[in-house]
């Protein structure tokens, strides 16, 4: 599925030169159908030294239910269910350097599937040219605990942070892998992990970092921001 998706993608949009940067292009996201809704979040990084102005739309795979609804924050604001493509009137400025927080919301609406979705970052309103794009795939499933992997990960921090040496995890039970990017999305390590384990970065110049923490099944548990001092 991911690969029919990144084809799609190869026809719909030509990608502009990397100003804005996802770090995380994948992610997988389980839920129940009748839950209200579903929050994703997902940051992306102003990578050049200029504001850039963006815009952002969503679309919907062929097996995404009719019945299912989405919602999506940028940097302005949160826009009603129902509003797929941001509004030509509501231009987004990302600063230079400036990291941001995304979200896209589901709500299955009782329905039971298997389906994803592409956010595209677009660098003009009502054209397909992109910075960058992520891709989500939402299961709606009954047979879901509500002890999913994506609500534990809730509580998931790390921990000194800002730290010079080292890092460990607060509620790493899930945790089977860390990989750390830097700011412009370029992967600085990438490490096994064990409950409990440190993880050392001395190595690492200071600065700001994205740690993504992955479980067994090489599903994304949560990307956060760690600080080296």
């Amino acid at each position: 599925m991911k690969k029919i998706i990144l084809l799609l993608f190869t026809f719909l949009s030509l990608q502009a030169f990397g100003q804005i940067n996802v770090p995380i292009d994948y992610l997988q996201v389980s839920t129940l159908p009748d839950v209200e809704e579903k929050k994703v979040d997902v940051q992306i990084i102003n990578t050049s030294t200029e504001t850039v102005e963006f815009y952002w739309d969503i679309i919907r795979t062929p097996e995404v239910p009719a019945e299912w609804e989405f919602k999506f924050c940028d940097i302005n604001l949160c826009y009603l269910w129902g509003t797929e493509v941001c509004p030509c009137s509501q231009t987004n400025f990302f600063m230079p350097g400036d990291t941001a927080t995304t979200q896209i919301y589901l709500k299955p609406n009782g329905v039971e599937a298997t389906a994803e979705v592409m956010v595209r970052i677009l660098e003009t309103c009502g054209r397909d040219s992109s910075y960058a794009t992520y891709t989500v795939e939402f299961t709606a499933d009954a047979s879901v605990s509500t002890n999913d992997f994506d609500e534990i990960a809730d509580d998931v921090v790390i921990y000194p942070n800002p730290s010079s040496d080292m890092f460990k995890i607060k509620n790493d039970r899930d945790v089977a892998n860390v990989v750390v990017y830097n700011i412009i999305g370029k992967k600085m390590l990438s490490k096994a992990h064990r409950p409990g384990m440190s993880h050392n970065v001395s190595q690492l110049n200071k600065g700001l970092y994205l740690v993504r923490l992955v479980d067994k099944n090489n599903n994304v548990l949560k990307v956060l921001r760690f600080t080296k001092d």
